[in-house]
This record gives C-alpha cells, structure tokens and sequence, in this order.
C-alpha cells in the first residue's frame, strides 16, 4: 500500500473542504438532473496474475511485456440527480479496453499455462467500469456544499491470451462489486465559475475480495449558457485486489489517470 500518496490525497480532499468555507459569492446551481458527456485521457500501469489451484503463475505488466497501449483516450459519461437540497445520486461509466500482438522476450505463466520465449501472442484486455453512489450534503450554503457519500463502484475485467501456431487461448473474465465511501463537495468561484471534487476509498476484505480501492476526482466548470457548461478536470483511480475466483484466482494492481473533459448539460 502506498500510504504516503493515499494520506496525500487525502489531504487535497480536505483542503478543498476547507477551501469551501469562505463568504458567499453566489448560489450554487439548483437543477435537478446534470450530464457531463466527454473524453478521458487515460496513462494506465497494470500488472495482471492469474494464478491455478497450485498457485503456480506471475504477476505481469502487461503494458511492457504484452505491448498493451499505456496511453488511450476513451469516451465517458457522469451524471446526477439532486432529490432534494441535501439528496444526491450519481452515475458514471466508461470503457478502457485494448489488445496488442507481440513476440514475447521473457516467458511467464498465467492462466495455469506457461508461454516461452519467442511466443507470438495476442492479448487483449476489457475494462468496463460503472459507479453508482449515494450523497448527503451535511454543508449546504448558498455558494459552497459538502457532503459524504457511500456507493458502488463495479469493474468488470476480461482478460484474453493466443499463441499463434499451438491453438493455447486463454480467456478469463471477472467482476469486481467494490464498496466505496468518501467525501464530494461544489464549491461556486464567480457568476459563471465552479470547481467540484470527490474522493473515495475502500480497505478491507469481504467475502472472496481482498484489497483496497482509491478514487479521486477535482474538475472546473465554466457555464457557457444557463443550462450548459463546458468542464476540465483529473481523475486517478488506484485499485489493487486478489480475487479467490471459481477457476482461477486473480490478482489486479491497475492505476488509471487522466484529464477529463467534457461538456456538462444540466435541467
């Protein structure tokens, strides 16, 4: 675990609360329904294992050793409804997907099959995430809000191996349901100026899952019009899991950053 980067973000988060508590400048938006529809621009550093009943296998960086793209741009959708002054919800999904064709130079083992040196592989990696949370604005005023939140954030994983000649496929697939708790807060710069942020975490075991999660999120928004804004923002999430699955078991330590932007329609 990476304490010093987990208690560093931490404290950007709760300097942004306390960036929030200063004199009132204007309200904060009151609609009801916000989309923000975009791009991320995503750098990724994922090392993948997936490990038989007899543990045998490694954990592998599969952005230098399969030549899975590190840097992609994907589409992205956020939304959330306000119920009331105090009562939230949001909704966010996108898809990182990628795949690559190499002539490995080390081999290694995974899927309970090992692959030598020289063997020309095809590998291809799914990640669909969706996050659905719930939040209570315990801090409401006229230009700043903060509030406490609670969710799921679910990552559906398929992972995908062939050697070219020898008919050797592996094809795996797993889903991640990672309960997650943290903070979020808006806080109004000027007339037509805001900046919001969230973050989330989780440690702890449950069940077959073992791990933690982190997920942090800041962005600055510009209206354009009253129901429209164009936005810019970072996102970093770090998740590191072990997984006992039905078949095989897996170990996932993948980061993902990038900048977010997007444009934001509110009602």
């Amino acid at each position: 675990m990476k304490t010093p980067a987990v208690f560093w973000r931490l404290a950007i988060a709760l300097l942004f609360a306390a960036t929030a508590m200063q004199p009132a400048r204007a309200q904060i938006d009151d609609k009801k329904l916000e989309l923000r529809l975009g791009g991320f621009f995503t750098a990724r550093d994922t090392k993948l294992g997936l490990f038989g009943p007899d543990g045998g296998g490694n954990l592998i960086d599969i952005e230098s050793r399969l030549g899975l793209a590190a840097n992609t741009e994907v589409f992205r959708v956020d939304a959330n409804y306000r119920f009331s002054k105090r009562h939230q919800a949001d909704l966010s999904y996108f898809s990182l997907s990628r795949g690559a064709n190499r002539v490995i130079d080390q081999s290694f083992s995974i899927g309970g099959l090992t692959f030598p040196v020289g063997a020309d592989l095809t590998s291809d990696l799914a990640v669909n995430l969706f996050k659905a949370s719930y939040s209570y604005m315990f801090a409401s005023k006229d230009d700043y809000e903060l509030g406490a939140s609670i969710g799921l954030f679910l990552q559906k994983n398929r992972a995908g191996l062939e050697q070219a000649g020898t008919g050797i496929i592996v094809n795996e697939s797993v889903t991640l349901p990672l309960p997650v708790i943290g903070l979020r807060g808006r806080y109004k710069l000027g007339k037509r100026w805001r900046l919001s942020g969230s973050a989330e975490t989780f440690f702890l075991s449950f069940d077959k899952y073992d791990g933690r999660l982190f997920d942090f999120r800041a962005a600055i928004e510009y209206d354009l019009f009253e129901n429209a804004a164009i936005g810019l923002g970072y996102n970093w999430i770090d998740i590191d899991v072990d997984v006992d699955n039905a078949r095989l078991d897996w170990t996932i330590d993948w980061r993902v950053s990038g900048i977010l932007t997007y444009v934001r329609v509110a009602f």
